[in-house]
C-alpha cells in the first residue's frame, strides 16, 4: 500500500491559521472521513467550507477550509490536500492525530513533501536545495540568491556544461569506435583542449561565487574586541541600530559576550560584544576576559577597536598577540575621531605590524558605511554581487571541484599523448559529477543531506 504522508504544513500563530497538508494516492480519503458536511461536488483548486469532526467523545469540531490538488498537478505531482483552520496549536495536533489514525496515512518525515515533488520530477535537485534555503533565508541577499535558484537558473547553467562535456566525450569516443568511418572527423587535440579549458574556466568561476552562496545562507560570525572603554558596546549597538549592550565611561562595563544577529550588504552575521582585556582585571572581569579569547578562535573576524584620543598600551598589544595566535581575521579600526588625536594611523601600524583599515567616530556616526564595506571585503574577499547563479550548498561545491579535478586531468592526458580512452573516461566522470548536482543521477548521501535540514511540513 503506498503511503500518505501529513504534517502541519505552517505553524500556527495566536489566533491565526494554522494549515495540515497531506500527499499521497489516498490524501483525499482520510479527510472527508472527518467532515460533517462533505463538498458534493469537490472542485479541484477550490477552496471548500467544511465543519471537521475532531473527537466523537468531546464533540469537538472545526470549521476549515479544505483545498484539493489532484496529480500531477500539485506541488508533490501526488494528490495533495491542503486544511487550513484555526491556528489553536492543541487544535491542530489533535486533527493530526486523528488522520494520523488512519491506517495509510502517517507523519511526514523533514523535507519529505519537496523530496517527493523531486522524485516526481516537479523540481530538479538545484531547485529542491534552493527551497530549503529560501525558508532558511536570514537576510534580502539571501533570499534573492535562493529565488534564483528556485527560478531554474543554477539547473540550466549545469545542465548547459554538462551537455558540452558530454558533446566533447562523443567526439573523442566516435574516434575510438569509428575511425575508420568517413564521415567522422578526427580530434583536434589543440581544439578539444580549448575547448575543456572554456568548461573548467566556466566551473571554476561558479566555485568562487560559490563562497558568497555559503556566506549568504550561512552567515559568519564576527566579534568586536579591543582594550576597556575604546567604544566596543557603543559601536555595538550602532550596528544593530538598538542599545543592546550597557555603555558607560567606566572600563569594563561588559563582563560578558553579547550577541545580536544583524544584516551587513545582505550577509548575516552574528556579532559578538566582548569584555575589555588588560592586564588586571578583577575575578569576573577575568572570566570575561576569557571567553573574548574563546570566542575570538571560533569567529570569522574580529573588529579590533582601538581609540585615536589615546597612545598605544599594554592592552593594545596585548589584544593584537591575541588575534596572532588564533590566526583571526581581523579588521584594524581607530574610534573617537571626534577627539583631539593623539595617535596617527602611522604609530599604530608601526607598532602592531597591522595596516589601519579605517578611522570611524561611533559618536558622531562617521566612518560607519566605509567599516561595513571592509568588513563584507575582508570576509568574502570579492564583491558581493555577480550575474553568475549562486551555488549556495557545499556538496554542489564540492561537486564542482571534482568536475574541474576530471577536467584537469582530461587536459593533462591530452598533454602527455595518452590514448583518448582515458579522456574519454574523464569527460565521462565530470559529465557525471554535474548530473549529481542537479539530480540526473542521484545519489542517496545527498538526497539525505539536502532534505534532512528541512522542516517537518515542507
Amino acid at each position: 500500500m503506498e503511503e500518505t504522508i501529513a504534517a502541519i504544513s505552517t505553524p500556527p500563530g495566536e489566533g491565526g491559521v494554522g494549515i495540515i497538508r497531506l500527499s499521497g494516492p489516498e490524501a483525499l480519503n482520510p479527510v472527508l472521513s472527518l467532515c460533517n458536511n462533505p463538498p458534493k461536488q469537490l472542485k479541484p483548486r477550490h477552496a471548500h467550507l467544511v465543519e471537521l469532526i475532531i473527537t466523537n467523545e468531546e464533540s469537538i469540531s472545526d470549521r476549515a477550509i479544505l483545498t484539493y490538488f489532484p496529480a500531477p498537478r500539485s506541488y508533490t505531482g501526488e494528490d495533495v490536500v491542503e486544511i487550513s483552520c484555526h491556528g489553536s496549536p492543541i487544535l491542530l495536533q489533535k486533527l493530526l492525530g486523528k488522520l494520523l489514525e488512519t491506517e495509510s496515512v502517517r507523519l511526514a518525515q523533514p523535507g519529505e513533501f519537496t523530496r517527493r515533488a523531486y522524485s516526481n520530477d516537479k523540481l530538479d535537485l538545484t531547485q529542491a536545495a534552493a527551497v530549503g534555503d529560501l525558508i532558511s533565508a536570514r537576510s534580502e541577499a539571501a533570499l534573492k540568491a535562493s529565488a534564483r535558484q528556485l527560478k531554474g537558473e543554477l539547473f540550466e547553467t549545469i545542465r548547459d556544461i554538462r551537455q558540452r562535456t558530454i558533446n566533447l566525450r562523443s567526439q573523442v569516443e566516435a574516434n575510438l569506435d569509428f575511425s575508420d568511418e568517413e564521415d567522422v572527423k578526427a580530434v583536434n587535440q589543440n581544439a578539444l583542449k580549448s575547448e575543456i579549458e572554456k568548461i573548467e574556466e566556466k566551473l571554476s568561476k561558479l566555485v568562487e561565487d560559490g563562497k558568497v552562496g555559503e556566506l549568504l545562507t550561512s552567515g559568519c560570525q564576527v566579534a568586536i574586541v579591543g582594550p576597556p572603554n575604546v567604544g566596543k558596546s557603543s559601536l555595538f549597538n550602532l550596528l544593530l541600530q538598538k542599545d543592546r549592550a550597557i555603555v558607560t565611561t567606566q572600563p569594563g562595563t561588559t563582563r560578558d559576550i553579547l550577541r545580536e544577529n544583524i544584516s551587513i550588504s545582505g550577509i548575516p552575521i552574528t556579532l559578538h560584544d566582548t569584555a575589555g582585556i588588560h592586564d588586571t582585571p578583577g575575578l569576573i572581569e577575568a572570566e570575561g576576559i576569557r571567553r573574548s579569547e574563546t570566542a575570538l578562535r571560533d569567529v570569522d573576524l574580529a573588529i579590533f577597536l582601538l581609540e585615536a584620543n589615546q597612545k598605544l598600551e599594554s592592552e593594545a598589544l596585548q589584544v593584537n598577540q591575541m588575534l596572532e595566535e588564533s590566526s583571526t581575521p581581523a579588521v584594524l579600526v581607530l574610534n573617537k575621531l571626534d577627539l583631539e588625536q593623539k595617535i596617527t594611523c602611522g604609530d599604530v601600524e608601526a607598532e602592531l605590524d597591522r595596516q589601519v583599515d579605517c578611522k570611524i567616530s561611533v559618536l558622531e556616526h562617521n566612518g560607519i558605511e566605509e567599516l561595513e564595506d571592509k568588513i563584507v571585503k575582508k570576509i568574502s574577499g570579492r564583491e558581493l554581487h555577480t550575474p553568475n547563479p549562486i551555488v549556495t550548498h557545499t556538496h554542489q561545491i564540492n561537486q564542482l571541484k571534482r568536475t574541474i579535478s576530471h577536467l584537469g586531468q582530461a587536459i593533462s592526458n591530452l598533454a602527455t599523448g595518452v590514448e583518448y580512452t582515458l579522456v574519454a573516461e574523464d569527460l565521462r566522470l565530470a559529465s557525471e559529477e554535474l548530473g549529481k548536482i542537479t539530480g540526473k543521477i542521484s545519489s542517496e548521501d545527498i538526497l539525505d543531506e539536502i532534505f534532512s535540514n528541512f522542516c517537518i511540513g515542507k
